[in-house]
């Protein structure tokens, strides 16, 4: 029957429902397990994941980066009371060469550390002074908009009330004063 090491051929019949006869093509042998290996063609996805973009280029969250600055503030200002604490048990040395370990294990991961407390809050202060200058810059645009609009309802204002007043007025035999037809004996 079969040995080990052999490969299994199935021979597949596609059946034929039309009227030509069965050709080479619908017998096709194929090796057990060749078809799991082949991707299908309505099973493919493109999408984006974030190993598929090129070094940085997030696909995060609004507002992410001020989340993760925060978050590393507060870590390094947890790491900072931890020190604290380990030194008044006499044990900072240890704490110190751990976090020494802890972060190189970071970066050799490929992974950034941020542990420059100073830095951090220069960054944080720049970002604030940023959203502080649009807010700013939004309040003034929305103002000058509603300016534009009160100056543009006054001018319109001013020009429907000037409008019956720029108009000729009515001669006395055609456009004014009689009603009805020219002809008629109405005197």
């Amino acid at each position: 029957m079969c040995q080990p090491g052999s490969v299994l051929v199935d021979v597949v019949l596609a059946p034929v429902w039309s009227w030509r006869l069965p050709s080479l093509l619908d017998t096709v042998p194929r090796v057990r397990g060749e078809d799991e290996e082949r991707p299908e063609a309505g099973r493919l996805s493109f999408d984006t994941n974030s190993a598929g973009l090129p070094f940085e280029a997030g696909i995060g969250r609004r507002g992410k980066k001020v989340r993760k600055l925060r978050d590393d503030l507060r870590k390094h200002e947890v790491d900072a009371t931890r020190l604290r604490e380990a030194e008044a048990r006499g044990e900072g040395d240890v704490f110190r060469k751990e976090q020494a370990v802890q972060k190189a294990l970071q970066r050799a991961r490929g992974e950034k550390v941020h542990d420059d407390s100073s830095k951090l809050r220069k960054v944080q202060k720049a970002m604030d002074l940023k959203k502080k200058k649009g807010k700013d810059k939004w309040t003034a645009k929305i103002e000058s908009e509603k300016q534009q609009v009160n100056e543009q309802q006054a001018q319109r204002r001013d020009n429907l009330k000037n409008r019956g007043s720029k108009k000729k007025t009515k001669r006395a035999g055609f456009e004014g004063k009689k009603t009805g037809y020219l002809n008629t004996d109405d005197k």
